[in-house]
């Protein structure tokens, strides 16, 4: 039986019941599905109801009726809405499911997540170095515990924006940022290293003396962003 005609049953249950029928008169249709799927104490019914509704904003409802890490994983690969597949990614530390997702999910932000959630070191290395994806290949970077390579991608990545990302993930990466930042031959993207950097020493060494304006301007508001929200990271 088509998991859609199981929905429909299950709606048309619940609005003859006493209490569907209650209150019908005063709910949607997607109310009506969100209420039947409420009554099930079953919670694989509920995930195949989550899979496959026809309105992401109910599946996303109902979805928070399951904590099977099972059933979630089982969601995050199949449902048919991606907003749904990441809300469940989100959610997941199955290391299989999330290789699996990273691997061959249609959505760039679901892999992404997917990736994000992984904590597999080999296979972040592989992606970090072979994806062509830059928004994945960041995923991956961020992920990275191995400091030789990290320090190999942000010294020699093509890619100066995984540059960046590999500085800001090393255990001695502010320095780099900083050594960054400063160079002038750097132009625009001084202001990104500028947006990574913690170490308030070098940033209101650029808030000071640094030749450019705007970089003068963006250390400067990090300056104030970081005394707002963040300790102070020595290099």
């Amino acid at each position: 039986m088509k998991t859609t005609t199981i929905i429909c049953m299950l709606t048309m249950a619940f609005l003859l019941s006493p209490k569907g029928m209650a209150r019908s008169i005063e709910l949607t249709e997607e109310d009506k599905r969100i209420m039947a799927a409420r009554e099930l104490d079953d919670q694989a019914a509920i995930a195949e109801f989550v899979k496959n509704d026809p309105s992401d904003s109910v599946s996303l409802t109902v979805m928070r009726l399951i904590d099977d890490k099972a059933l979630l994983a089982d969601i995050a690969k199949n449902s048919i809405h991606a907003s749904v597949r990441l809300r469940a990614v989100k959610g997941l530390d199955d290391q299989v499911a999330l290789e699996f997702i990273a691997k061959n999910d249609n959505n760039l932000d679901v892999r992404q997540w997917a990736v994000f959630r992984m904590t597999n070191q080999v296979l972040l290395a592989e992606i970090a170095m072979t994806e062509t994806n830059r928004m994945m290949r960041s995923a991956a970077v961020y992920g990275l515990k191995d400091q030789t390579l990290l320090r190999e991608l942000a010294t020699n990545d093509k890619d100066v924006g995984i540059r960046l990302v590999a500085m800001e993930t090393m255990d001695d990466g502010q320095a780099l940022l900083a050594e960054f930042a400063m160079d002038t031959a750097n132009g625009i993207n001084r202001q990104s290293a500028i947006g990574r950097l913690t170490n308030q020493t070098f940033l209101a060494e650029l808030a000071t003396t640094d030749t450019n304006e705007s970089v003068r301007q963006s250390a400067t508001e990090r300056l104030g962003n970081l005394n707002k929200t963040e300790p102070e990271k020595k290099p």
